[in-house]
């Protein structure tokens, strides 16, 4: 007998059942999936945990286009981008897409559902994965031959922006060397015909004062990212879907807010779930979503 997954986190999953549908108002190609869990990642042990044989399963909704961008045109979403990594899937044939994936396995990340459907759906798929990625990676890293293609595809632009490499300095010179004894016997000399004198051991001599430390100058706050308030720092996960649901396109259907929503929360938390995020991390789900669906 089977059981819907129960918990949130990283688990290992077998395709069961794959299908290609559509998005229930804006009719956007949407690919679904049903899988078993194999396994579930222990955090506190960083091990995973065989779950083979607890009949637990997962539905998984992956919708892939929607009205994205500052213009909010149709283009495709974080999920297909990760439907074309995990599947292999070359992102233009819908037809091999839909084509059976049963065996398949590969890495799905569980969150808590937003407070629209966690009454008859409390979890949600928000990342996939390939089988063997990092459950630990906290942030998208690309690998050495990832960065390298992106440093040829941007090469000319980076160039073009760089900043013009400063002229080289001349070596400093060295302090010259003092005359050694002879050049002190003949300033203790000149100090004594001026009057100076030495002071005894044991006496201490009045000290010029130091000059008054210069002023901390406070740093702005660094760029990318909110600016440090009080509103972002108390920002919640209830403000974020408040604001979203106000200043959403009215064309946006509740699948395409859904997935942008689950998305962005995977983006922000690299994939480690809204547990993770904390004031500025639900006030950057926001602004990441508005950019999709947002009025503005």
């Amino acid at each position: 007998m089977s059981m819907s997954v129960d918990r949130t986190g990283v688990f290992r999953v077998e395709v069961v059942d794959n299908g290609l549908g559509e998005t229930r108002k804006a009719g956007y190609p949407q690919f679904n999936i049903n899988a078993k869990v194999l396994a579930h990642y222990d955090q506190d042990t960083e091990t995973w945990v065989d779950f083979s044989e607890c009949g637990m399963e997962m539905d998984i909704r992956l919708c892939m286009f929607g009205m994205v961008g500052k213009k909010k045109e149709l283009g495709t979403t974080l999920s297909y981008d990760n439907v074309c990594k995990v599947f292999d899937w070359d992102g233009a044939d819908l037809q091999a897409l839909a084509e059976s994936k049963a065996g398949f396995k590969f890495q799905a990340t569980v969150v808590d559902n937003d407070p629209e459907y966690a009454d008859k759906t409390p979890f949600q798929v928000s990342w996939i994965d390939v089988f063997d990625a990092d459950p630990n990676q906290k942030i998208p890293k690309l690998d050495k031959e990832g960065i390298t293609k992106l440093q040829a595809k941007y090469a000319a632009l980076l160039k073009a922006k760089a900043k013009p490499a400063a002229p080289a300095k001349a070596p400093a010179k060295a302090p010259a060397k003092t005359g050694g004894k002879k050049a002190a016997e003949a300033i203790d000399k000149a100090k004594e015909a001026a009057g100076i004198k030495a002071p005894e051991a044991g006496v201490v001599t009045k000290k010029t004062k130091a000059p008054p430390a210069p002023p901390k100058v406070v740093a702005p706050p660094a760029a990318g990212g909110p600016p440090k308030t009080t509103q972002v720092d108390n920002f919640t996960k209830a403000k974020a879907w408040e604001t979203i649901v106000d200043l959403k396109l009215d064309e946006c259907d509740d699948d395409q807010l859904n997935a942008s929503w689950q998305a962005a929360i995977a983006e922000v938390s690299g994939g480690k779930g809204e547990e993770t995020l904390d004031g500025e991390g639900w006030w950057t789900v926001k602004d990441k979503v508005l950019a999709e669906v947002g009025k503005l």
